[in-house]
């Protein structure tokens, strides 16, 4: 209770009623040390879910709450977005809205790895971590679209697919390291760093996109390929349904198909 550790005693207020939409409203303020804001609400949901009131007096967390709210929301939004502009960039690019799916789950990898290295650093996800996840969408996918177009460039000289695969990733696989690492290296002042503008650090940023980014670029070596091959075997069974379903002989029946097709 409030009387463990607090005195009351009954004196004169303000002469003011405040009021919202219409009622009357008390706000009772509190400060804490703790930057997990969504920790912390959630704390207090705990706190207050066996708390009753009296008939016609309501509760909730406050301004800073809802702003909070709709911060989150425009973030997810901002992250959807971004997702949707690069699959559409690469779907004119590959000329194919498959294999960009191939490219994008190397985005999920990513998430895996700010998740780990914000748990091990004790970091919070907070506005400028948050930052980060959206740099990272357009940063990540890059070194699979280098692996992906020169696969595809393989095939469209003629190399089989396995072969096509196996080739880009020998050729590649040292660019991509060398970009990573020379990202992450750059990254590295401002994850270990304590600057900060306005009582927010920037470190969650640096943080957030080296741990992104390592753990991408390792996945995105095997789980790319492996994907590239699933929705390519995808691409060839959807083509061949509708050449099935629309490519009829004079007669009415379907003319045969080859494998070639």
């Amino acid at each position: 209770p409030l009387s463990a550790f607090t005195e009351f005693k009954v004196t004169k207020g303000s002469g003011t009623i405040r009021r919202e939409n219409g009622k009357m409203k008390l706000s009772v303020r509190a400060y804490t040390t703790k930057e997990d804001l969504k920790g912390l609400y959630d704390e207090i949901d705990r706190a207050m879910s066996g708390f009753t009131m009296p008939r016609g007096y309501t509760w909730n967390k406050g301004e800073t709450y809802s702003k909070f709210r709709e911060k989150e929301d425009t973030m997810n939004v901002a992250i959807a977005m971004a997702v949707t502009c690069v699959f559409l960039l690469m779907g004119v690019l590959f000329e194919s809205f498959v294999l960009p799916f191939s490219v994008l789950l190397s985005i999920p990898f990513a998430f895996l790895g700010v998740y780990w290295v914000n748990y091990l650093t004790d970091t919070v996800l907070g506005d400028m971590a948050q930052m980060g996840i959206i740099l990272l969408i357009g940063v990540v996918v890059n070194n699979a679209i280098v692996l992906v177009d020169m696969v595809n460039r393989m095939r469209d000289e003629g190399m089989e697919r396995h072969e096509a695969i196996m080739e880009a990733g020998y050729n590649r696989f040292r660019p991509i390291l060398m970009t990573t690492f020379t990202t992450v290296f750059g990254l590295l002042p401002m994850a270990l760093g304590t600057s900060a503008i306005m009582r927010t650090p920037y470190a969650p940023l640096g943080i957030t996109m080296v741990g992104g980014l390592l753990a991408s670029t390792f996945l995105t070596l095997f789980v790319v390929p492996l994907f590239y091959t699933f929705f390519d075997d995808l691409g060839i069974f959807v083509r061949n349904v509708a050449q099935a379903a629309f490519k009829r002989q004079p007669g009415g029946a379907a003319e045969p198909l080859h494998a070639d097709d």
